[in-house]
């Protein structure tokens, strides 16, 4: 599957295709309803993945979505974290108006270490913070506590209540949906 899905990924602009190798926490959604994961026992201080062929062949066709989570499950640090910032066109209850998303942006776009994507429908964002050095993270829920303290340090940073507008926090993060807008998945700034 790891050759597959790196292939499957190669057409994937740089700023997405980078995120993914075989030691990052990733998930494939198929479109049969399989879904795999990578690593297994990801919530263990033991996770393991062992290849294997049981899968549908990774096409256009059969894959719905990839997405990773910026945890090395294979050296157990957390390597960078995504934090997703819904439009209410994405998400009718729980989504936030476009003016005070283009408000939240305009000021991510002032902190060099934070990188700005679209989301897969356009009208969210995707913000990506790096870590430098990489804070252990033993399971992939030591990695979301890494995502939550570096979302407490960008509220502070930017003088937003992030940890009330962000919808998800180190947790999987699409970088491949078949169904992507035309400006989906688009790089807005890259982290410095």
């Amino acid at each position: 599957m790891l050759n597959e899905l790196s292939e499957f990924l190669r057409p994937l602009p740089a700023h997405l295709r980078r995120l993914w190798r075989p030691d990052i926490g990733t998930q494939v959604l198929c479109v049969n309803g399989e879904c795999y994961r990578i690593p297994k026992a990801g919530n263990t201080t033991r996770p393991f993945f062992h290849d294997h062929t049981y899968h549908p062949a990774l096409t256009t066709e059969s894959v719905l979505a990839v997405g990773v989570n910026g945890w090395n499950w294979a050296d157990q640090v957390s390597e960078f974290v995504t934090f997703d910032i819904d439009a209410v066109a994405n998400h009718t209850t729980t989504g936030l108006p476009p003016e005070r998303l283009v408000e939240i942006v305009a000021k991510l776009m002032d902190v060099p270490d934070c990188e700005l994507i679209r989301s897969k429908s356009g009208h969210g964002i995707h913000a990506r913070m790096y870590f430098g050095p990489f804070p252990r993270a033993l399971t992939h829920t030591e990695h979301a506590h890494n995502g939550a303290r570096v979302l407490a340090w960008l509220a502070r940073t930017t003088g937003l209540p992030l940890e009330s507008e962000v919808d998800a926090c180190g947790a999987i993060a699409w970088i491949y949906h078949r169904d992507t807008a035309p400006n989906g998945f688009e790089l807005l700034k890259g982290a410095t």
